[in-house]
């Protein structure tokens, strides 16, 4: 079976400008973790040694980093509202 060719999903690809997974993720991780992605992806059949597609994997793995991230939550921002259900059927 040939690898995939991993383009930027091998290197430490966190894109600049952009708070990075340093907080849950060592850089080791997510370079693993674009890996995983881009092995998943190339055995779907997608082609990342396309311009549009090489960064596909970092891209895919940013976005599930970004969208678990708010499950942590941020205790400064806690808002706790007053319940309106008072129970019963």
């Amino acid at each position: 079976m040939e690898e995939p060719d991993l383009g930027m999903a091998a290197e430490a690809s966190e894109p600049r400008g952009v708070a990075g997974p340093q907080d849950r993720l060592t850089p080791k991780q997510w370079t693993r973790f674009e890996a995983y992605a881009a092995e998943m992806f190339s055995a779907l059949g997608m082609d990342l040694s396309t311009p549009s597609t090489r960064a596909t994997p970092r891209r895919f793995i940013r976005a599930m980093y970004d969208s678990t991230k708010g499950y942590d939550g941020d205790p400064k921002i806690l808002t706790v509202f007053p319940t309106e259900c008072r129970g019963g059927a």
